[in-house]
């Protein structure tokens, strides 16, 4: 992963993508509304997985490094799971989305929110 030359990341330019019209602001958001259900079915998957994992090996007396077989499923295989379900949801689920809006009303940029 290549460091910007710029120490001050505030000097950055933003994208030259801008949303200009209605249609592109409205396209925007069933994009972000499709990407947050995504999201949270992706979650709700990992947490059914987690609890899956605990009830169907709870009363198995198998140990994994001294560990119960229960903890290692669901702590340690459910955090690679939650991982390889995020690598999932940006690689196929996620698109690039233009966050500078320019305004509808005057035709300039408006400020970023972010400047502290």
């Amino acid at each position: 992963m290549s460091t910007p030359k710029s120490e001050n990341f505030n000097e950055l330019k933003p994208s030259s993508e801008h949303i200009q019209t209605k249609e592109q602001y409205a396209q925007a958001f069933k994009q972000l509304d499709a990407e947050a259900r995504y999201t949270f079915f992706a979650a709700l998957i990992v947490t059914i997985v987690f609890w899956l994992a605990i009830f169907l090996t709870h009363d198995l007396n198998v140990s994994v490094f001294h560990l119960p077989l229960w903890f290692v499923l669901s702590c340690l295989g459910g955090y690679v799971f939650s991982v390889v379900v995020v690598i999932v949801l940006v690689k196929w689920f996620m698109k690039p989305c233009p966050l500078k809006v320019t305004s509808l009303k005057h035709g300039q940029s408006l400020p970023e929110d972010n400047q502290a």
